[in-house]
């Protein structure tokens, strides 16, 4: 019995992953309209970083610098213009907030980077 409990909880964490998976790196069989993309954000470094082989860009949008993090690449992103579109602006009465943006590629695919620091 706790053998199949054990096989049910990996076949539903490997299920959520995937869906996760599809959220996060977005719907390829569609092609994004670059006009759903508003703003401008420009990257000016790009590292990995972690054991998780998390993305980390240190990048310019509107005017603020920000770092911004995603997880699970393999490779970098180059520096220079992307378009961008806000995805999560949530900010409480305490100062905390939790920004997500969502970046067009010229592949059309796009990735979700969550800010995880802010600077002036």
């Amino acid at each position: 019995m706790k053998q199949f409990l054990v096989v049910l909880l990996l076949v539903l964490a490997a299920g959520t992953a995937m869906a996760q998976g599809k959220q996060r790196f977005g719907d390829y069989a569609k092609a994004a309209n670059p006009a759903d993309y508003p703003l401008t954000l420009h990257v000016t470094h790009a590292f990995l970083s972690g054991a998780l082989n998390e993305l980390r860009l240190d990048a310019v949008v509107n005017g603020k610098n920000l770092q911004l993090q995603s997880q699970d690449h393999s490779g970098l992103l180059h520096v220079g213009d992307y378009k961008a579109r806000l995805v999560k602006d949530e900010e409480n009465k305490g100062g905390w907030f939790t920004v997500t943006y969502e970046l067009l590629l010229a592949d059309g695919t796009h990735w979700f980077f969550n800010v995880v620091a802010e600077s002036e």
